[in-house]
Order: structure tokens, then sequence, then C-alpha cells
């Protein structure tokens, strides 16, 4: 009994904390941020090392691999990397996967339906968050945060989701991006805010 109580606190904890996130238009810039950052874990240390999420838009994931071969295995992969992606996301967000190979770049323009240049962003790699420091303020804020949460597991994985979350918006400002005016939220100006479109 003692043990379904507690579950149901950490499920009412997580149902808050996506409550939360969505009010603050977190919630879809968190899955985004999220799964570059989750997908070594998910995929395994061997696409871990031969593969890169480059991408993450409208519930596709653009993954780039080092070679034909592992882009074409893991287009047969996808479908059960796509439930493990969800399963740590907590809904069916990710819808497809896709590989390619070639010349990892930053960013990159295509031409759009209107013949303008459309430029999409890129996500950063695990090794770039994790090279990012917050600052003790972030730190102090982040275990205030988190101080009402009793259950250490689910009080640590709200930390490293808020953590990252931070990461993020550090890796967007030092990339150019830009807060909007209208809705607050973080855009890259070559796309514009994403939120107000």
């Amino acid at each position: 009994m003692r043990e379904r109580d507690e579950g149901d606190r950490i499920a009412a904890i997580g149902r808050a904390l996506e409550r939360y996130l969505a009010s603050q238009h977190f919630l879809d810039a968190s899955r985004k941020a999220l799964i570059p950052a989750l997908w070594s874990e998910v995929v395994g240390q061997w696409y871990g090392r031969h593969t890169q999420v480059m991408r993450v838009w409208e519930g596709i994931v653009e993954v780039q691999c080092d070679s034909a071969a592992r882009a074409q295995q893991l287009q047969l992969d996808s479908e059960e990397i796509i439930r493990r992606l969800n399963a740590r996301l907590g809904e069916p967000y990710v819808r497809q996967i896709r590989p390619s190979t070639g010349v990892a770049v930053r960013s990159h323009a295509r031409r759009g339906a209107s013949g303008h240049e459309v430029y999409t962003s890129q996500a950063p790699s695990q090794a770039e968050l994790d090279a990012i420091v917050l600052t003790a303020t972030e730190e102090a804020w982040l275990a205030e945060q988190s101080a009402c949460i009793r259950n250490e597991e689910a009080r640590a994985a709200y930390q490293k989701a808020l953590r990252t979350h931070m990461k993020l918006k550090h890796w967007k400002l030092d990339h150019g991006w830009q807060t909007c005016r209208r809705c607050g939220a973080l855009y890259d100006p070559r796309e514009g805010c994403l939120e107000c479109r």
C-alpha cells in the first residue's frame, strides 16, 4: 500500500512538472533538447558511436550516420528506437527517424516552397551539453525547485531534466538565438519564432 502511495505521488509530481513546462512553453523545447541528450543511452553504444542527432522538429528526428550501411540499419531499427524514445519522454512525441549520411553541418539552408532560403537549426551534441557548466546561482535554484520531492530517484530525474533544459538555453544563447518579444520563447533568428508562427 505504501509503495502505491509513493508511486501515486511520483506520478502526481510528473503531471505537475509537465503542466508547468507546458505553461511556460518549455515542454516541446525540452523534448527536443532531451532527445539528443538521451540518444546514446536509448540506442546503445554501437549506434551512439556511429550516429548523432542533428535536428528534432515536429516529431521527426534527423540523425547523421557515419556510413550508408549504418543509416540503412538505423532505418530498419527505427520502430524500436522510436518506441524507446517515446517511453523515455513519457508520450508518443517521436513519430519518425530520418537517418542520413554525408558531412555533418552545424546549420544549413534549403529552398522553401516560396523559393526563399529556409534555415534549419541544429541541436547540440551530448558533448556540447556536457561541457556547459551552470552557475552556482542556477544550481541553487535547481536544488530549491526540487527540494519538495521526497523520492530521491524522482528528484534526480527532475533535476536532470531541468539541468538539461537550462544547458540547452545557454547553448542556444551562445549560438545566436534570441528571445521573442511577443511570447518570450527562444528562437533562431534565421527561422523566426516557431511559437508565434
